[in-house]
């Protein structure tokens, strides 16, 4: 007959190994407990507080966890395999069904729980909270993530397999600022993902996927993969020289990177902030920078040319700053034909020897250095033919 230890109290006790196999610890209070290596199989901890716990090694194969409370409870190899680990309503503080406690008053996860080389393959985590938590190594091989929150994570080594639901359309996955490695990056990417993620060695990774990148533009989207992101974080990174025709990081955080040198024509970078990155002799011919923020950017140097896009009717495809807040950035010496400027912010922004043919500046904010006889010249100035696509 299986042990019924529900609503007792056993925090602060030392249960290592214990063999608790399908025992009922509905609302059992184990917090603070040692419960490494123990068997609890098929038991049923529904409410259970677990906060502090240490649950290193046990074996929680098809638990119920529902409700249960894991507030920095350290769960480092522990088996949950085909656990449900789904909230429960039970607390109206909210602390139950979540693996982290959030401090309203000083805005800081006041716990942070571990869940190393855990496995949680088959689990239960529909609407889960996993904010912060260490899921370095995880199995999460055909997990119900579906409304999960695991903004803030890091699952470097995870394996995120055919996790149900992660990436599907409608799901509410939160993947907020998640940190993951590159072959977590490239199977978000495989189903459409789009998280504010961060990655571990983020040069390492960004420079293993432009590999594929590259194979992609030689192969004309035969072989390889495009790097195309919204909302990923690579700040402060040196980039200098790179391939990145092509690529698209929209509403990605790229402050004070180094691109000098790089080739980014035909690149998305919508919304992207660039604030104080130094784009120094880049190629940004046909670059969409759309509501970027280039502030302080360095383009000194810059080839912007448009790029003519073959076809039935030959289009135009030139580079576009439209509304971007390009105050203090310095355009010295630049290559410019026919780029969108339109509504763009140019203040206190240097042009010194900046070669612009053609171009809209409907809107645009513009130097006190630049005067209308110029402005005038600009608009008159017929595109040169810079390039084909």
């Amino acid at each position: 007959m299986a042990a019924d230890f529900a609503y007792y109290d056993l925090s602060g006790l030392n249960l290592r190994g214990i063999n608790l196999s399908s025992a009922k610890l509905v609302g059992a209070n184990m917090a603070k407990s040692v419960l490494a290596g123990a068997n609890l199989t098929g038991a049923d901890l529904f409410a259970a507080d677990l906060e502090g716990a240490d649950l290193s090694g046990a074996n929680f194969y098809g638990a119920n966890l529902r409700g249960a409370c894991l507030n920095g409870a350290n769960l480092t190899r522990a088996n949950l395999t085909g656990a449900d680990l789904r909230g429960g309503d039970v607390d109206q503080s909210g602390d139950y069904g979540s693996v982290q406690r959030f401090d309203a008053q000083t805005g800081l996860y006041t716990t942070k729980t571990v869940m190393l080389d855990a496995c949680l393959a088959n689990a239960m985590l529909i609407d889960t909270q996993f904010q912060h938590c260490d899921m370095s190594g995880v199995d999460l091989e055909s997990a119900d993530l579906s409304g999960a929150d695991l903004s803030g994570a890091i699952l470097i080594g995870a394996n995120i397999g055919d996790a149900a639901s992660l990436g599907a359309e409608g799901n509410r996955t939160c993947l907020d600022g998640a940190i993951f490695d590159y072959s977590a990056v490239v199977a978000l990417q495989a189903r459409g993902v789009s998280a504010r993620t961060t990655y571990k060695d983020a040069r390492g990774v960004f420079l293993k996927m432009m590999d594929q990148h590259q194979d992609w533009i030689q192969s004309n989207g035969r072989k390889g993969r495009r790097v195309a992101f919204d909302a990923v974080t690579l700040e402060g990174l040196t980039l200098d020289g790179l391939n990145m025709s092509g690529v698209k990081l929209t509403r990605s955080n790229l402050r004070g990177c180094s691109l000098r040198g790089t080739d980014l024509s035909m690149a998305d970078l919508s919304y992207t902030d660039l604030t104080a990155a130094s784009l120094c002799q880049a190629t940004i011919s046909g670059t969409v920078f759309r509501r970027a923020n280039l502030s302080n950017a360095d383009l000194s140097g810059v080839r912007a040319l448009t790029v003519f896009i073959a076809g039935n009717q030959e289009r135009p495809w030139p580079t576009n700053f439209q509304r971007a807040i390009m105050a203090g950035a310095d355009l010295r010496a630049a290559e410019a034909e026919a780029p969108l400027f339109h509504g763009v912010d140019l203040t206190k922004s240097r042009l010194n020897l900046i070669v612009l043919r053609s171009g809209n500046f409907r809107g645009a904010t513009l130097p006190e250095s630049v005067s209308e006889d110029k402005l005038n010249e600009l608009r008159q100035a017929k595109p040169v033919r810079a390039g084909r696509s």
